[in-house]
């Protein structure tokens, strides 16, 4: 199933489907997405969603992007349950300690990477991972309204001296 409405309508039948990614949402990311694709090999592009939910963005790209490489950072118990059965047969590195993803992030060898920020990080956590992506080329995708989120990373990009970051950057918002 790899029709933004099939899983739209899928996971809106799932409980803890409240603050699924509407159909905007996943059409902006798959747009995105698509982009980086045509300009990389597939398999030099990494999405990484931070607050992955219930598996909603996971499941329709990676079902749609086979070869591209998909982090999901989650904590909430409830949440790392139903990404564990709603993504049973899909290829999703599931990651639930922010140093971890961190760690993941910084072993990566250069590729773009596609930022799905979904959930809350503190300032500080949202420096380590600005500081963690900017080798990479990147592209930062604030879904639904998350004007804090979008807010600290504004700053923490430009916190960072403009040639240490990667060779692009965007921060798109899907709302």
């Amino acid at each position: 199933m790899t029709n933004w409405r099939e899983i739209h309508n899928k996971y809106s039948a799932k409980l803890g489907s409240d603050y699924i990614a509407t159909p905007k949402a996943l059409r902006i990311i798959e747009k995105s997405l698509k982009a980086s694709v045509n300009l990389y090999n597939a398999k030099e592009v990494h999405v990484i969603e931070i607050g992955t939910g219930i598996g909603t963005i996971a499941d329709f790209i990676s079902g749609k992007f086979k070869d591209v490489g998909y982090i999901a950072y989650e904590t909430d118990s409830f949440c790392i349950n139903s990404i564990m059965t709603n993504l049973s047969n899909r290829h999703v590195n599931l990651i639930t300690n922010f140093d971890n993803l961190i760690s993941q992030i910084v072993h990566l060898k250069k590729s773009c990477l596609i930022l799905i920020v979904d959930d809350y990080l503190n300032l500080e956590q949202t420096r380590r991972l600005v500081n963690a992506i900017r080798f990479h080329d990147f592209k930062v995708i604030i879904e639904g309204h998350r004007f804090e989120q979008r807010k600290f990373f504004v700053k923490c990009l430009y916190d960072f001296d403009s040639h240490s970051m990667g060779n692009s950057s965007e921060t798109l918002e899907t709302r």
